[in-house]
């Protein structure tokens, strides 16, 4: 939720008044049944949690998520120092072992490779979120699966700030930064299982 975010953000600010050197996106859910109300759970920890994390964490020169305007520089704090590093954790291996990465996964692939922007991804998983209220996603050609829509949205997302980040540097508007996802592959958790 956005207030645990800010309270979080203030607390490094004051904590790392110089900036942070690396930031780990790894919260995530994974809950057992589906419906709307578990897929807008998933969607909101998994994808807008990181999305919410990264932008009151990281200097604060970004694009408005769904106008597209550039948010004002935040108050001086520095956010990142130069050379950080936002790291989001994606679970591709997770989504092979259980056999999902064939057709499904390659059909949000292409849906959300074509996303040039942030909006572009929210506006597409409100798509997502409409289909499983009408209970047409199926037919649309989206998984009963809110955690793997969110993990791809989510390594769809540190492609376009790794991108946004390059270009702000280049423009020296922000530190060298960069984006990239991490798979640690299957392993022994709560929502891994036992069997890991």
């Amino acid at each position: 939720e956005i207030k645990s975010i800010s309270a979080a953000a203030k607390v490094i600010h004051e904590v790392h008044p110089g900036g942070i050197d690396c930031l780990v996106n790894n919260a995530a859910l994974h809950p057992d049944g589906f419906s709307y109300e578990v897929a807008q759970q998933v969607l909101d920890v998994n994808f807008f949690g990181a999305q919410n994390v990264i932008r009151r964490v990281v200097p604060a020169r970004w694009p408005e998520p769904v106008t597209g305007k550039w948010l004002p520089a935040n108050s001086g704090y520095k956010g990142m120092r130069k050379g950080g590093c936002i790291v989001n954790i994606v679970c591709k291996s997770s989504f092979s072992m259980a056999g999902d990465l064939g057709g499904p996964f390659q059909t949000l692939q292409e849906k959300f490779e074509r996303c040039t922007s942030e909006t572009a991804i929210v506006m597409l998983l409100t798509e997502y979120l409409g289909h499983v209220a009408s209970g047409t996603h199926i037919n649309a050609g989206w998984p009963s699966n809110p955690y793997l829509v969110s993990k791809v949205a989510l390594e769809r997302l540190t492609h376009i700030v790794d991108t946004s980040l390059e270009s702000l540097a280049a423009k020296r508007y922000e530190p060298d930064i960069r984006c990239f996802s991490v798979d640690p592959g299957w392993i022994k958790t709560k929502m891994g299982r036992p069997d890991a």
